[in-house]
């Protein structure tokens, strides 16, 4: 996606390059890729939901690829190695 924005931009130019990037709508293998637009909270971030990237965190869980994030689609809980101490 960066390498196409680069040549959309025509340039490597930091504010062509956003201005690229703003206005990718791009389908891969892991679905839609869109950024947020100016003004939103989240500027820049990645859309989600409904035909947009569906799972951005996933984890193998008992042999199975769960997605974990966003919370709304999420089929499990993240689940951390005895080693890692959360805190409580």
């Amino acid at each position: 996606m960066i390498a196409d924005a680069v040549h959309r931009a025509g340039s490597t130019d930091s504010d062509k390059l956003v201005t690229a990037m703003e206005a990718t709508d791009y389908v891969g293998t892991i679905g839609r890729v869109a950024f947020l637009p100016k003004g939103d909270p989240h500027v820049h971030g990645l859309r989600t939901g409904e035909g947009y990237i569906t799972g951005l965190m996933l984890q193998w869980q008992d042999g199975k690829q769960l997605n974990m994030w966003p919370k709304t689609l999420a089929k499990g809980d993240l689940r951390f190695p005895a080693f890692i101490k959360l805190p409580q």
